[in-house]
């Protein structure tokens, strides 16, 4: 398939311009990555979000989501149904999204391929599962998909609450900061996104949405991609092990220093070596791995000869390489220098230097 148009509307997120419509009508959102599939020849305009009233609201019935391994309390609590086709195989998940109180659409997802389709105003909708819990509390947990969310619910005994996103990690940064109100009124904001690129990147963006110190990260055991993959593994105390473990959120170059003590008195321990002079020793203890030196002064005072005399140093007193990087000179003017102080002798002058030569053969 090919894009007839872009830059349209998303019936699924609500975009203004992220859509592209395929040659067949059907539609796929860039901002939510959502594939919108219409009936052939419809358009985008013709399949806008119906505002009154939620069409298939009722559709599906209660049971465990078997696909997910998430059980049916979890399922009614969360208001989450499914249908089945004549196999008895589940065919689609029917999840509930409210506002500020009274439900405003029906997102409904289809297992063969995992796409999705919006009923009701969507864009008036807050985070799946915030109607179930009170404000305030020690902690919330936010997941990037409405089964990660029942799978986490059910991981940590049904006690704690936790909601997710609406449309994956593109729409992370916008579903947390339009219920930014909520969320800071408990004092612990547990991300728990999916382990993949996309997933740690925005749970780094919605962890800067929020005050200092609240936002958690968790990083799942190495095999796990989300939540709901540990539910169907049955690694509960995993899980709440990781959720226990998260680490406190903090800008890139601020650091926790609590969490860092151990480097601080385990420090690595860095050699240092003498300078050639003593009066240089007493002021500055040496040379000291990792530490950069510079020397300034003013033109013809000896900069480069102080350089040339420690280059020769460490040369001749250690069994490191010296690189020189000389961006105002030849190469060989570089080495005239330092075979000078070996010398004893000014090499790079033509004159002096064959004189040297024919003494020392």
């Amino acid at each position: 398939m090919t894009f007839v148009k872009t830059h349209q509307p998303c019936a699924l997120c609500g975009s203004s311009d992220a859509a592209g419509i395929n040659d067949d009508g059907s539609a796929y959102c860039f901002s939510c990555r959502g594939y919108d599939r219409a009936n052939k020849g419809t358009t985008m305009d013709q399949q806008a979000i119906p505002k009154q009233p939620l069409g298939y609201a009722e559709e599906g019935q209660y049971a465990p989501l078997s696909d997910r391994g998430i059980s049916l309390e979890t399922a009614k609590k969360y208001g989450v149904k499914v249908s089945f086709d004549f196999n008895g195989n589940i065919v689609k998940h029917i999840y509930p999204y409210y506002g500020e109180e009274d439900r405003v659409a029906t997102k409904t997802r289809y297992t063969s391929n995992k796409s999705f389709g919006w009923a009701g105003l969507n864009s008036e909708a807050s985070l799946f599962g915030k109607q179930l819990f009170r404000e305030g509390g020690k902690f919330i947990t936010i997941t990037e998909g409405e089964c990660d969310a029942m799978a986490a619910y059910e991981l940590m005994g049904s006690k704690w609450p936790v909601v997710s996103i609406k449309s994956g990690a593109q729409s992370a940064e916008r579903d947390v900061r339009e219920n930014l109100e909520f969320l800071e009124t408990f004092d612990n904001v547990v991300i728990c996104f999916d382990m993949d690129k996309h997933g740690k990147e925005a749970a780094r963006r919605v962890a800067r949405l929020l005050r200092p110190s609240k936002a958690k990260i968790m990083a799942l055991p190495e095999g796990f991609k989300d939540a709901n993959d540990m539910l169907r593994a049955n690694k509960h105390a995993a899980f709440v092990q990781a959720f226990w473990d998260a680490k406190t959120y903090t800008p890139s170059g601020v650091l926790n220093i609590s969490e860092n003590r151990d480097k601080f008195k385990h420090r690595e321990k860095k050699a240092s070596v003498p300078y050639p002079w003593q009066g240089l020793n007493t002021k500055l203890e040496g040379l000291r791995q990792g530490e950069l030196v510079t020397l300034t002064g003013g033109t013809g005072l000896g900069k480069s000869s102080v350089t040339r005399e420690i280059e020769h140093w460490l040369i001749k007193n250690t069994t490191d390489n010296v690189g020189v990087v000389a961006l105002e000179e030849d190469w060989r003017r570089t080495v005239d220098g330092i075979l000078s102080i070996e010398a004893n002798a000014k090499l790079h002058i033509d004159r002096i230097r064959e004189q040297f030569t024919r003494r020392n053969r």
